[in-house]
């Protein structure tokens, strides 16, 4: 059965208008999220990888690359937020 719910859509911002910038951590709802991978594959710093879901062993879902402890490579522009097809991605 196909979900006709109308799922809000974000917006690709422009990085030079502070106004449409979000900061924050990026977080995933992995009840959301159907592992499809666009948010890897449209963010700018490379930031996000897929890995296996603790929920569901056989999914995998998006996760942040962490170059340290605490630190990665996201710079919450909010790409894959608007590009997530599921509106499973949020900056909080």
């Amino acid at each position: 059965m196909v979900n006709l719910k109308k799922k809000k859509k974000g917006k690709i911002p422009d990085y030079f208008k502070s106004s449409q910038m979000n900061y924050g951590i990026v977080a995933f709802d992995s009840k959301l999220c159907t592992g499809c991978g666009i948010c890897v594959s449209i963010c700018p710093a490379r930031g996000l990888t897929l890995t296996k879901s603790t929920d569901e062993p056989q999914k995998k879902i998006p996760a942040l690359i962490e170059t340290a402890p605490g630190i990665s490579l996201c710079m919450a522009c909010g790409d894959c937020s608007a590009a997530c097809p599921e509106a499973a991605i949020i900056i909080k």
